[in-house]
């Protein structure tokens, strides 16, 4: 019987070397080991073989025990190999189990090193998954700071965009001569600012008890210099501005009384639309043209009454787009149209315009998908030409509009928000004249000519002199 599998041949030596250890015992020198075959096997196991080997007399003893033990069809086929009488085959046999020992020792150590070649993976493997996390974190966050890059990026792009198209707006403003001398005269009446002044004390209405306010041309410094450098009177330099920006109407032989009319077209007894028409000798002007809210914003109710006629100029008097959303839809109504407001207005309107277009034309494209889409009221270079018609109207300084003088004064609304209320000093030639105070704020209240209120009101942002 041929044995091949280590696991047998563990089993059949087991009995084998027991019955040898029980015929060791037996023999009297063994006095001094332990009585116990089981301790003697596991202790003295190559003492046990080389005796085997030795003693054919234990061999047969032996032989003798195991016959007596019962031993399985294993341990006697071993045992006809290592309790043979012949010397050479039990030196075979012990030449076999020793190599098979061999082998399974050497089996054992490839396998002690399969194991420790396994952990040092694992080992590897963690450390290649933590890598990969780490990873997996550095790809997370660079992506993130990649979307937080483009998106800056496309704030910038944005931005260079409206800055291009302001420095537009400005050259095209700068090369037209009327465009030019309304820049020049708002920066050459613009009065030098005095320091920890809240708008009551800019409010020129407040000094009316003072005495009468100098004249434009002595309150600016900037006026001042160019009138040394130009070696004319401050006077005759804004005169020439002003004739540039609003030439006189050709003389008249026949006068008559230019009457006033006042027309509310929306936001009286609405929400948003605010305007007001104004016409007096043949003049007409709007005070604010504001946007309606809604789904889709709409002009002020009335304002085709406002487009009948002629129409000469546009006073906003704040930033709102329930005030000055619906301007750049005039001006490509009327190119001609003038814009009227502090400079603080005039600096936020385009950013307004721009702002109320882009999100009309998105909204109208989300519409347009369920075939629901409309014209938009205006777009972003109808806002670039409301841009460049806008004229800078500094607080307290009257401006000539045909056969109107409109005059603003500072009130807390918002930014640059035309208001305020009370007397008014009005021009050295008062009592030729009529004058109408027009509210700033968001809810209308006009007072006649001449009239009188108990108490001042939250603000007045245009005064209009008239003969």
């Amino acid at each position: 019987m041929t044995l091949t599998e280590p696991a047998v041949a563990e089993e059949a030596l087991g009995p084998v070397l027991r019955a040898v250890a029980l015929a060791v015992l037996d023999r009297p020198p063994a006095v001094r080991l332990r009585p116990d075959p089981g301790l003697l096997v596991e202790e003295h196991t190559p003492m046990l073989l080389s005796a085997l080997a030795r003693s054919p007399a234990l061999r047969r003893r032996a032989a003798a025990r195991l016959t007596e033990a019962g031993a399985g069809d294993e341990a006697r086929a071993l045992a006809v190999v290592l309790l043979h009488p012949d010397g050479a085959v039990v030196e075979a046999g012990l030449t076999w189990i020793e190599r098979r020992d061999r082998a399974a020792d050497r089996a054992s150590r490839e396998a002690g090193r399969a194991a420790r070649k396994i952990d040092d993976l694992r080992k590897r493997l963690r450390t290649s998954q933590g890598r990969l996390e780490y990873a997996q974190r550095d790809v997370r966050e660079v992506r993130r700071l990649l979307d937080d890059t483009r998106e800056a990026l496309a704030e910038q792009e944005e931005r260079a965009e409206d800055l291009t198209r302001r420095l537009g707006i400005e050259r095209r403003s700068w090369s037209e001569p009327r465009g030019l001398a309304a820049a020049l005269l708002g920066a050459l009446e613009q009065p030098p600012p005095r320091p920890a002044e809240d708008a009551e004390a800019r409010d020129p209405r407040s000094n009316a008890g003072s005495g009468p306010a100098p004249p434009a041309e002595h309150r600016s410094a900037h006026l001042a210099a160019a009138a040394r450098a130009a070696r004319r009177d401050p006077g005759e330099i804004l005169s020439v501005l002003r004739a540039i920006v609003d030439p006189a109407p050709p003389p008249v032989s026949v006068t008559a009384e230019l009457g006033l009319r006042v027309v509310p077209l929306g936001g009286d007894t609405h929400i948003g639309g605010s305007c007001v028409l104004v016409e007096a000798g043949g003049t007409r002007i709007l005070i604010d043209a504001g946007l309606r809210p809604g789904d889709r914003a709409e002009p002020p109710r009335g304002i085709d009454q406002a487009l009948d006629g002629r129409l000469d100029a546009v006073v906003v008097t704040h930033a709102h787009n329930d005030h000055c959303g619906y301007v750049p839809a005039l001006v490509a109504r009327r190119p001609d149209l003038r814009v009227l407001g502090t400079p603080e207005t005039v600096a936020l309107m385009p950013v307004m315009w721009t702002d109320t277009a882009k999100v009309a034309a998105a909204g109208e494209r989300r519409l347009a998908r369920w075939g629901a889409g409309a014209e938009v009221l205006y777009g972003r270079r109808d806002a670039e030409a409301a841009a460049g018609r806008c004229e800078e109207l500094a607080f307290g300084v009257p401006r000539r509009i045909g056969a109107l003088t409109v005059e603003l004064f500072p009130s807390g609304h918002i930014l640059g928000a035309a208001g305020g209320g009370g007397p008014s000093r009005g021009p050295p030639c008062r009592r030729h004249r009529r004058h109408l105070r027009l509210p700033a704020g968001d809810r209308r209240r006009l007072r006649r000519p001449g009239g009188r209120s108990r108490r001042r009101p939250p603000g007045h942002g245009v005064h209009l002199l008239y003969r």
